[in-house]
């Protein structure tokens, strides 16, 4: 399925560019729909084609044949496009590459820009021994963004070069994915000579298959609550950070304006093509609205344009849900930006009563339940979150009443909590929140009365 053209061009021996070019639309037909075959392979293997499907066939298809050889009995080589292939057709023995050792039966396909690389391996990949058995890799590179899908395999050591723009350090950020592209959190890694080495073993009881190292880069998108830098989700508030990439008078939008603009001061913000809503513009930060439309990604690209040219830009991943709460230093840390149940701010002076509600505010939430239109106010309460919610404050679960979208505010996320009845009051109690299994920012605090 992943490689129709060697496929059958091993049963038919041809070299013909037109059925060769045949065979890979074949093969990518069929990719789309395997994943949608009920029961027809393991869930693994359907995360390897979608991911294989979207990151290297969509590049081929369409292409001419460019290259075909047979560079031995059981090795075939194509291109298509900017992208190379090489099938070995030894079922027993793996094929020794500069890239990484093919799996016997396995593929390796690559740009010559080093932009993608992927395949099927067993043994080491780029210099590094590989636990036993087959893996498949993907790895996509960016000048700031480094992407490395781990879908099938034993958990193992992978090493990744970092890419030059990084030359002054590390990732900035380091985080694990699930495979159904929820956050996991950290990952642990460290670095040696310009490589970045890190373990694709599960991370809170939790098994990765995707891994997301970004680095530095001039254009610097952060949540706007704790101001964090890493991946961003649909529909989340971020703040963007680059310099002269706004007018020097800055603009805002405030809530009586209606709908969120796409554009202020001749400003516009991009996310692969789709125009974001705009909070706020100035010299050196632009507050945007992640588009809805960026769940269909695994990352996208973010332009900033002034008048309609491209001054700044940057590569960013996306997941479905990055959580981050407001706070009253507006720092993400500390006394939460929450209101008690009778509509006062929550406070070390004013705290809240248990058995009461409090309502918490955050952005990050992804999705909701009903169709959203970028920039448009929520018109009531029935927007909610796709993915659950769970909050807990220090040891105690809370009852989550309403998590949604909050009104008048787009990308505001609204949480209703019920303080439990049996638990300690205190003025500054740790809040722990997840949606969809991903956490929050840990530092944020609420006021309970004893």
């Amino acid at each position: 399925m992943l490689f129709f053209q060697h496929n059958l061009e091993i049963e038919t021996y041809t070299s013909n560019a037109e059925v060769l070019s045949w065979n890979a639309l074949f093969g990518y037909s069929q990719m789309q729909l395997w994943p949608n075959t009920p029961g027809a392979v393991e869930p693994r293997w359907l995360d390897l084609s979608q991911a294989f499907q979207r990151q290297v066939s969509s590049r081929q298809v369409g292409m001419g044949l460019s290259a075909f050889e047979r560079r031995q009995p059981n090795l075939a080589y194509t291109r298509f496009g900017d992208v190379e292939t090489l099938a070995n057709w030894d079922v027993h023995s793996p094929y020794a590459d500069k890239d990484g050792s093919i799996a016997p039966s396995g593929f390796l396909s690559r740009t010559p820009d080093g932009s993608i690389l992927a395949g099927l391996f067993e043994g080491q990949f780029l210099g590094t021994p590989l636990s036993t058995g087959m893996h498949a890799i993907i790895v996509e590179r960016d000048p700031a963004l480094v992407n490395v899908r781990h879908p099938v395999g034993s958990a193992t050591s992978l090493t990744i070069p970092q890419p030059e723009l990084w030359s002054s350090g590390g990732p900035v950020s380091a985080v694990a994915v699930d495979r159904k592209n929820d956050l996991i959190g950290l990952l642990p890694y460290r670095l040696d000579q310009g490589k970045v080495i890190f373990s694709t073993a599960p991370i809170n009881d939790r098994t990765p298959s995707r891994f997301l190292l970004q680095g530095a880069s001039d254009l610097v998108l952060t949540d706007s609550a704790s101001y964090q830098f890493g991946p961003i989700a649909p529909g989340e508030i971020v703040a963007i950070f680059g310099e002269n990439i706004g007018p020097s008078v800055s603009q805002r939008w405030l809530p009586e304006d209606g709908r969120v603009p796409t554009e202020m001061a001749g400003i516009r913000v991009s996310f692969n093509g789709t125009d974001a809503a705009l909070l706020f513009v100035s010299q050196g930060q632009i507050n945007a609205i992640v588009p809805y439309s960026v769940a269909a990604w695994d990352s996208v690209s973010v332009q900033v344009m002034q008048s309609g040219s491209v001054v700044k830009s940057v590569m960013v991943p996306v997941v479905r849900a990055v959580p981050r709460l407001y706070t009253t230093n507006r720092e993400g840390t500390g006394q939460l930006a929450a209101l008690n149940e009778d509509g006062t701010v929550n406070s070390a002076d004013n705290r809240a009563r248990r058995d009461s509600y409090v309502s918490l505010y955050a952005t990050g939430g992804g999705m909701y339940t009903l169709p959203s239109e970028d920039g448009e106010p929520a018109e009531n309460s029935s927007y909610t979150l796709r993915l659950p919610v769970s909050v807990m404050i220090g040891e105690s679960p809370c009852v989550v009443q309403y998590a949604g979208a909050a009104p008048k505010f787009p990308g505001l996320v609204q949480i209703n909590i019920r303080i439990p009845v049996l638990m300690d009051g205190g003025e500054a109690l740790p809040v722990a929140v997840t949606i969809g299994g991903a956490p929050a920012q840990t530092g944020a605090t609420i006021a309970v009365r004893d």
